[in-house]
């Protein structure tokens, strides 16, 4: 905005100029103001988006670090079930070295009402 001076600095200038001056000094004043506080919100804003990117980094770090933790556990329980298995298969190969000469298998006995104990029975390999 600009201002026009209404009245010059002549010894002419009436009373009744000074409640002009006044009028635009208080609207200048005011115009100053809100532009101070529009800087101070603007302000405000960008240090709080600063923050909120701090703290989406930080969670996102600590989500990282967190998935890292459970797929290193995860790992480690499927290698110890692999050990189980390898180690459950040694014994099976150790117990067919023992008894060679035969090796359960189960028959396929449809609509039969026998116990499933029944159903296994032996075949010399």
């Amino acid at each position: 905005m600009i201002l026009v001076p209404l009245a010059g600095s002549s010894a002419g200038a009436g009373s009744g100029e000074f409640h002009v001056y006044r009028h635009l000094r208080r609207r200048e004043y005011q115009r100053q103001d809100f532009m101070d506080a529009m800087a101070e919100k603007q302000k405000l804003d960008e240090e709080y988006q600063k923050k909120l990117e701090k703290n989406k980094m930080i969670a996102e770090e600590q989500t990282a670090k967190r998935r890292r933790k459970r797929q290193k556990l995860k790992e480690k329980k499927m290698l110890a079930k692999k050990s189980k298995l390898e180690q459950k298969k040694q014994q099976e190969g150790q117990r067919n070295k023992i008894f060679p000469f035969f090796r359960a298998q189960f028959c396929s006995l449809s609509s039969s009402s026998l116990s499933p104990l029944l159903s296994l029975h032996f075949v010399p390999v």
